[in-house]
């Protein structure tokens, strides 16, 4: 198995707001998951379900408090660059060019700077912005300048792609074409994937495994196979059906009820 997360835990000592002593809080309890190299794995729940606190455990970014992650064979640690994560707020740098800012992961990297040069632009290509590769990152759209992060990711040629909701604040046309261009991307790129979201439709149209999450504490509900051949129609009966399982899950309703939810 390439990515398992083993009987993950992970608590954090929270104030009591009311006074007293402070608690520990649970915020993961005991998650196990197994990835496979190519994966494209969705962790799907509401707010405060360990969406976030898993990935970053995943990323070398919090340490459990039990449990371990191990890719490849390695347990994790700490960040490393055969891994990126991609965030929701893009992270570019202002000052630099949309090119400085695809080259800033490949400055370590021992490559001329004509090299750098060479492995930005063939990103920005694949994402479609060469045509802004000297703009600077104010005088782009969201959709842009998370076009921009996925490039910068790209270019450092990472086997994971972490990704925790990167779309969450774009509007639903630009969030359904990043969609369809990262799924694009990532099959010619043969990356193995793990995204965030709270969004039902997104995860169906994404991945290949679901993992539905749910809170108090953070725990997996249920894994779902996504047997749907890409690319993927959104009104299609298998990606319906799909959908209303995942409802059913989160909202325990009959079928004739979620008519009202979706």
């Amino acid at each position: 198995m390439y990515i398992e997360v083993r009987n993950a835990v992970k608590q954090f000592l929270c104030k009591n707001p009311a006074g007293g002593d402070e608690k520990f809080v649970t915020v993961l309890g005991d998650v196990s998951l197994s990835i496979e190299r190519g994966e494209f794995v969705c962790l799907l729940g509401p707010s405060g379900c360990g969406k976030t606190t898993l990935v970053n455990a995943m990323a070398g970014f919090e340490k459990l408090t039990s449990g371990s992650v191990v890719i490849d064979g390695e347990t994790v640690t700490r960040p490393s660059p055969r891994y990126v994560t991609i965030f929701q707020n893009y992270g570019l740098l202002p000052w630099r060019s949309v090119r400085k800012n695809v080259e800033l992961g490949l400055e370590s990297s021992g490559l001329t700077p004509e090299e750098r040069d060479v492995t930005a632009e063939r990103y920005l290509k694949l994402v479609n912005l060469s045509a802004f590769a000297e703009q600077h990152p104010c005088r782009l759209s969201g959709g842009q300048q998370q076009r921009v992060a996925i490039a910068r990711a790209l270019a450092v040629n990472p086997e994971i792609l972490f990704m925790d909701e990167p779309f969450g604040a774009l509007d639903a046309i630009t969030r359904y074409k990043l969609q369809n261009d990262l799924r694009e991307i990532v099959r010619r790129e043969c990356k193995t994937v793990v995204f965030v979201t709270h969004d039902i439709d997104e995860a169906v149209f994404l991945a290949d495994h679901i993992v539905v999450m749910e809170p108090n504490p953070g725990r997996i509900r249920k894994i779902l196979p996504v047997k749907l051949s890409h690319p993927r129609v959104r009104n299609e009966s298998g990606f319906v059906e799909l959908r209303k399982e995942i409802f059913r899950e989160f909202f325990h309703v009959s079928d004739r009820s979620i008519e009202y939810f979706i």
